[in-house]
């Protein structure tokens, strides 16, 4: 989203950023510095989970989803 601090947070009298992974900049657009800090924090989660699962993520191949080769232990990325 665009906004640092959305209205939908408002309520909340904790961090949001403990319960939901938010991300914002000014265009609203997936960046790849983003995108890598998702999947990388999604790979972890599946990983704290079940050190042996693994899960294909498949992605379309917008701009922001460009990963240059990195490899994830329990994520397998297909375009």
């Amino acid at each position: 989203y665009k906004h640092q601090n959305p209205r939908c947070f408002k309520r909340f009298r904790f961090n949001p950023n403990k319960y939901v992974h938010y991300y914002w900049n000014k265009s609203a657009w997936m960046t790849a510095t983003i995108f890598k800090d998702w999947i990388n924090k999604f790979n972890n989660y599946i990983k704290s989970g079940d050190p042996n699962r693994k899960v294909i993520l498949l992605i379309d191949n917008c701009g922001g989803h460009n990963l240059e080769n990195d490899i994830f232990s329990n994520v397998t990325v297909h375009y």
